[in-house]
C-alpha cells in the first residue's frame, strides 16, 4: 500500500490511531514524513509589489529615466525554479536648451522637452543560485520582453531680435519592441511568507533594426519591493 493511500486511510478514520501497535505508528510516520515534506516544498504562486526605474540607452551619455509602479506574479516551481511574468510603468521627462550664437551675440534660443511613458511586461525563467534554505537567495533571471513607449516631444525657436522667426511644434512617436532578458536578483525572507526584492536587468532588442546603434537598443529595469507567497 503507498504511502499516500495510508494518509488517506487515517484521515478518513481518525479514531483508528489510538489503535494503533507502536511498530504501526514509527511505520506510517516513516512514509508520513517525506510526504509533509513535499508538502512544504510544493508549487505555489506568489506576488510582488514595489518600485521600478527604467533606464534606456543606458550605455550612452543621453539616457533618460523613467520611474513608476511594478507588480509581479509568479508561480514556484521547485525550491530552485520559477517562472514569473509582471508588469512595470515608468514615467520620464528631460528639456534641454542651447544658444544660436554669432560673433559673441545671442541671435536665438531653442527650447526642447520630452515626456517619455513606458510600460514593460516581462516572461521570465527565475533560477536561485544560492541554497534554498538560506534567508539571502541570488537569483538569476532570463526570457523575454514587451517594451511600449510614448515620446512626446515639443520644441521652440525664440528669436532674440525678429520675434516674426518664433517657431514652435510638437510630436508623438510610439513604438513598441520585443527584447531578450537577462541579469541578477536578490531576495531576503523577513518572514515565512514575506520576502524583499530586488533586481536588475538588461533588455535589449534584437529584432527592430530601426536602430542601427546597438546602444540605442538596450535598456535596464531596476526593480524594489516586497513579495509574497501563497501556500508555502
Amino acid at each position: 500500500m503507498s504511502s499516500l493511500t495510508a494518509l488517506l486511510r487515517l484521515l478518513l478514520h481518525p479514531y483508528s490511531i489510538f489503535h494503533m501497535r507502536p511498530i504501526a505508528l514509527l511505520t506510517f510516520g516513516f512514509f508520513a514524513l517525506p510526504i509533509a515534506a513535499r508538502a512544504q516544498t510544493a508549487p505555489h504562486f506568489y506576488l510582488g509589489a514595489g518600485a521600478s526605474l527604467h533606464t534606456d540607452r543606458v550605455f550612452l551619455p543621453y539616457s533618460t529615466n523613467s520611474v513608476g509602479p511594478a507588480l509581479t506574479l509568479g508561480w514556484q516551481l521547485s525550491p530552485r525554479w520559477a517562472i514569473q511574468t509582471g508588469a512595470s510603468f515608468g514615467r520620464g521627462s528631460s528639456k534641454g536648451s542651447f544658444n544660436q550664437d554669432s560673433a559673441s551675440v545671442t541671435l536665438g534660443v531653442y527650447n526642447s522637452a520630452l515626456r517619455r511613458d513606458v510600460l514593460v511586461v516581462p516572461l521570465l525563467t527565475r533560477f536561485t543560485v544560492t541554497a534554498p534554505t538560506s534567508r539571502l537567495h541570488v537569483d538569476v533571471l532570463a526570457g523575454a520582453s514587451w517594451a511600449h513607449t510614448i515620446d512626446k516631444r515639443s520644441g521652440e525657436y525664440v528669436n532674440a531680435t525678429q520675434p516674426t522667426l518664433n517657431q514652435a511644434g510638437s510630436y508623438t512617436a510610439v513604438e513598441n519592441t520585443v527584447n531578450l532578458v537577462l541579469g541578477p536578483a536578490l531576495r531576503y525572507t523577513v518572514g515565512t511568507r514575506v520576502d524583499l526584492t530586488a533586481n536588475s536587468l538588461l533588455n535589449m532588442d534584437f529584432f527592430n533594426h530601426y536602430h542601427y546603434n546597438l546602444g540605442n537598443r538596450i535598456f535596464l529595469t531596476t526593480q524594489l519591493g516586497v513579495q509574497y507567497s501563497f501556500g508555502r
